[in-house]
């Protein structure tokens, strides 16, 4: 997926937005521009989740639990963002970067299986 086929990131955004415990998803480029949403409105998380993972890339290979996260081979397989009673997901798709917005008390590690499946339906 590249930043001229947005219909593709659209559609996966809004497949991965029917995911039960999934509110919003954003896809965007290594750049932060924004490729497909699931929302209307989206906000800035976009920009956040090629901000955060490229930084997170930039460690290298290797276990990141510290920042909830994990390389492989130099890319980002996950970083989880937590709050209170909620978490938010950047995951690297292709070239580009996945935000998924959690509803309150969803578990990232509960819905990981069911994300990866829809991720490999676009592959």
């Amino acid at each position: 997926m590249d930043a001229d086929r947005d219909d593709t990131a659209e559609r996966l955004a809004g497949s991965l937005s029917r995911i039960p415990g999934v509110e919003a998803v954003q896809i965007c480029s290594r750049e932060g521009v924004l490729l497909g949403a699931s929302s209307v409105e989206p906000g800035r998380e976009a920009f956040l989740a090629a901000f955060v993972a490229r930084r997170a890339e930039s460690f290298g290979d290797g276990d990141l639990r510290g920042f909830g996260g994990r390389l492989v081979n130099g890319q980002l397989d996950r970083i989880v963002l937590a709050g209170d009673r909620r978490e938010a997901v950047i995951m690297r798709y292709e070239q580009n970067y996945i935000w998924l917005s959690l509803a309150p008390g969803t578990s990232s590690d509960a819905l990981s299986p069911t994300i990866h499946q829809s991720l490999q339906r676009f592959r």
